[in-house]
C-alpha cells in the first residue's frame, strides 16, 4: 500500500503544471439603483502575474464579457466586452496572486459608458442613467482541481474496500 501511495505521489508531482495557466473568473455586477449583471473574464497568469498593476490592462486579457440588466434605462439590456472597453480605462491589480482591484471601463454602441472611479466599482452612465456599479468576482476552478478531488475520492474508496475485504476474510472460519 505504501508503494502504491509513493507511486501516486510521484505521478502527481511529475504531471503538475510548471508553466503559466489561463485563469477564469465569474463576474457579478450590482448597481446602487437596481442594475444587475453577470459575466466572465480570463487571463494568462504568465502575462498578468501574481504581482501586477495596470490602469490600462484590457490588452492583457484573453476574454471579458458582462451583460447588464439596467434598471432605469433604455435599452434595459446592454453588453460590455473587450471590443467596447478602452485600454486606458481598464484597471487590474493583483497582489500575491489575489485580485484586489478589477474595474473595466469604456463605452458601447447602446449609449452606455463605464467609468472606473474606485476600487472594484465604476459609474454607469448614459441614456438617463447615472449609477454606481460594484464588481465582485470569483475564480472558476481549473479542471485539474476537479480531477484531483475525483482521484482522492477513488483512492479513499479503494482503501476502504481493501480494509473491508481484509476484515471479512479474517472473520471467515
Amino acid at each position: 500500500m505504501k508503494r502504491l501511495l509513493t507511486i501516486l505521489a510521484a505521478v502527481v508531482l511529475v504531471h503538475s503544471p510548471v508553466s503559466a495557466a489561463v485563469l477564469y473568473y465569474n463576474l457579478t455586477a450590482t448597481g446602487d439603483q437596481g442594475t444587475t449583471g453577470t459575466g466572465s473574464f480570463s487571463f494568462d497568469d504568465g502575462v498578468i502575474d501574481a504581482d501586477y498593476s495596470d490602469p490600462s490592462a484590457s490588452g492583457d486579457f484573453l476574454s471579458f464579457n458582462v451583460t447588464l440588466q439596467v434598471a432605469n434605462g433604455a435599452p434595459s439590456t446592454t453588453v460590455f466586452d473587450l471590443t467596447t472597453v478602452g485600454p486606458e480605462l481598464f484597471v487590474m491589480v493583483r497582489s500575491g496572486g489575489v485580485i484586489s482591484d478589477f474595474n473595466p471601463g469604456g463605452s458601447n454602441d447602446d449609449g452606455y459608458s463605464l467609468s472606473p472611479f474606485s476600487q472594484n466599482s465604476a459609474l454607469l452612465s448614459g441614456n438617463s442613467v447615472n449609477e454606481t456599479i460594484s464588481w465582485s468576482y470569483s475564480p472558476v476552478p481549473e479542471p485539474e482541481t476537479y480531477a484531483a478531488w475525483v482521484g482522492a475520492g477513488l483512492a479513499c474508496f479503494a482503501v476502504v474496500r481493501r480494509i473491508r475485504t481484509k476484515s471479512n476474510s479474517v472473520k471467515a472460519p
